[in-house]
């Protein structure tokens, strides 16, 4: 773990703790080492100091897109600061705090203004190349059977009749339902702690609306909170259009990424496929 201009920081004499399972772990060796999250570790220097460091080997794609957004996170005073960064570490503040109550009013309200500044950020106009994304995805549920021919030009023709005339695209939070990913300081202060998950070039309100965080959620606390901060109207004037799209695109991607686990993997991880099934079938009721 020992890299040059790292231990300038936490010295050479300091204590590291995975801060993922050991389960976790080992499924993700299996996968290709591109494509492996960045191994995660608490560091706690010899005065005290505590860090969060993220390791992968040099190329890894989680760790390269999060450093290809350093300039922008630079800005957000709601993530973690990077103190580090080199090809195979980058070393972050530690927020010391608990994860939140999704469902209460201070958890609404500051995820809402958080979002409204997120959404406001790379902020673009791609409907061509969205629409051509999610046809794509359906084309690959029908293809893999996963849905029969009727089905897939009946979900098609209600998707495009509910079209905007204008599609917003801007930065998102894509990990968004995982409750692990928020933290709230003592000071009530929310962090979004997976510097993996901001993307960019992503419709507005994708991956919040229709998946299980925006049941939980005050929605009417968020809602005033998120539009009283600048955030877009795009996401409840066009709610159905982008829940279906967030539908045929998480159906599809569960059902690749199991398609190309190991056999082994397959076996303990059949879940995604019963969620992309699952996805399936709210996307029929929808249409």
């Amino acid at each position: 773990m020992k890299t040059k201009g790292l231990c300038d920081i936490i010295g050479s004499d300091f204590k590291s703790y995975h801060l993922i399972s050991l389960r976790k772990r080992i499924r993700n060796n299996l996968k290709r080492p591109e494509a492996r999250q960045p191994s995660v570790y608490k560091i706690i220097t010899k005065d005290n100091r505590i860090y969060k460091l993220l390791r992968a080997e040099k190329g890894n794609k989680k760790l390269v897109r999060i450093q290809k957004k350093m300039d922008i996170f630079n800005e957000l005073d709601y993530v973690p600061k990077i103190i580090f960064s080199n090809d195979d570490v980058i070393l972050l503040e530690f927020i010391k705090g608990r994860s939140p109550d999704i469902s209460g009013a201070d958890f609404a309200r500051a995820f809402g203004e958080i979002l409204a500044d997120l959404h406001n950020r790379k902020v673009g106009y791609k409907p061509e190349e969205y629409l051509a994304e999610i046809k794509g995805n359906l084309d690959f549920l029908r293809s893999q059977n996963a849905i029969d021919d009727q089905s897939a030009e009946e979900i098609w023709g209600k998707y495009l009749s509910i079209k905007p005339d204008v599609i917003r695209t801007s930065m998102v939070y894509a990990d968004i339902n995982k409750p692990s990913n928020y933290i709230f300081t003592q000071e009530k202060k929310l962090f979004l702690i997976d510097m993996g998950s901001f993307q960019e070039g992503r419709v507005t309100g994708e991956f919040l609306l229709g998946g299980p965080i925006y049941k939980v959620i005050d929605r009417d606390v968020f809602k005033d909170a998120y539009l009283n901060s600048g955030g877009a109207r795009f996401i409840f004037d066009h709610q159905q259009f982008i829940v279906i799209g967030n539908l045929i695109r998480l159906a599809a991607y569960y059902l690749k990424s199991y398609s190309g686990l190991p056999f082994i993997l397959k076996i303990q991880l059949r879940g995604r496929l019963d969620y992309s099934r699952e996805l399936v079938g709210r996307l029929k009721e929808k249409c």
